[in-house]
């Protein structure tokens, strides 16, 4: 029975009837929407708990900064961790985005802080200009639109941090630029050269490197001696045994896995498991299909449907110049935001309760 079958028989009858069904069908679907928000809310619960920041985490001057703003921030990228990692991991990640973010939100805080005392703004036309400039560095819309993708980044956020960069320059220049013209701390060249470009990627080429990726799910059971260990393995070969003569692997890991499954065949970097599994996956002869594998105290069973081999990238490639530019603008704005706390050190108190 096709899907508009279905529909025309369910919705069949008078319109008071229908009325019913369509009140039915919306208190249905709200229960399913209501179930899953209610799923990742107390998700989400549970992470902040094991991060464990609350109330004020910082101050600047008689402003408070919040953990809860920080959370905000930094909950949608956790969450997209939830199917390939265990909360430990998801944990101590997420600490170090929080601190992060934290760090960011202080610089924002000051540099907003002295701007509107001194009532120092940014016109929409200047952002504009800016941006201008930086598409065109990109060598057009597309391309810059290509690197907002790369980097799953949006044009809003994007523009919102080039006005705080362009705030953070006003913020130097009115700090620091003397009557004759002269800076008494120097600011950083906003123009990233081609030269920078090229020695960056020669002294970081490592990081331009294409993880091997794989498409599977896997099983992984923890033992504690090597009886343990010689049942796990008999039990896997049985699964192995049932997936061949049409069992859902997937059901299976649901079934057995210690730890948390994958809801997709999508690809993974090898980098998420450990370095010896990797190892021993890189040194496959054969790489899809079933492999019981063992590291450390733990039994994987991997169902590989497919393997990429990772590859170096090079300078003239999109993604990798495109980044690099980025990052050197970046780290020049990093440097003009610490000179300007530096001497604001003088006349507001900075107060951080948590990390660095």
């Amino acid at each position: 029975m096709t899907a508009i079958e279905i529909f025309s028989r369910f919705f069949r009858g008078n319109f008071f009837s229908n009325i019913k069904h369509f009140i039915f069908l919306f208190f249905f679907l709200g229960c399913i929407f209501t179930q899953e928000n209610l799923r990742r809310v107390l998700w989400e619960e549970k992470i902040k708990e094991g991060i464990g920041y609350k109330g004020i985490v910082a101050r600047i001057g008689d402003i408070p900064i919040y953990a809860e703003t920080i959370y905000n921030k930094i909950m949608q990228s956790l969450y997209k961790m939830k199917d390939v990692g265990d909360e430990k991991k998801i944990i101590e990640t997420g600490r170090k985005l929080f601190e992060n973010e934290l760090g960011r939100a202080i610089d924002i805080e000051i540099v907003e802080y002295y701007a509107k005392n001194k009532s120092i703004t940014v016109k929409e036309e200047e952002v504009e200009k800016e941006l201008k400039t930086i598409v065109n560095r990109f060598g057009g819309v597309r391309k810059f639109d290509k690197f907002l993708k790369n980097t799953s980044s949006t044009y809003e956020s994007f523009k919102k941090d080039l006005r705080f960069n362009l705030l953070a320059r006003k913020v130097h220049q009115s700090i620091f630029l003397r009557e004759d013209g002269f800076f008494t701390s120097n600011p950083p060249d906003s123009f990233v050269k081609p030269e920078d470009i090229k020695l960056y990627y020669e002294n970081n080429k490592s990081e331009f490197f294409i993880q091997p990726r794989l498409r599977g799910i896997w099983i992984v059971k923890e033992y504690k001696n090597k009886f343990e260990k010689r049942e796990i393995i008999k039990y896997m070969k049985v699964i192995i045994s049932l997936c061949r003569q049409g069992y859902s692997f997937y059901k299976m890991h649901k079934l057995y896995s210690d730890e948390i499954q994958p809801k997709t065949f999508k690809l993974y970097p090898l980098n998420i498991f450990e370095k010896e599994l990797v190892s021993k996956i890189k040194n496959l002869k054969k790489k899809k299909g079933f492999h019981i594998l063992t590291t450390g105290k733990k039994v994987y069973l991997l169902y590989i449907k497919k393997y990429k081999e990772g590859k170096q990238l090079l300078l003239f490639d999109e993604r990798v110049y495109e980044n690099i530019y980025m990052i050197l603008y970046n780290e020049k704005i990093t440097t003009m935001i610490n000179q300007i706390k530096n001497e604001m050190k003088k006349s507001i108190i900075v107060k951080r309760y948590i990390g660095k």
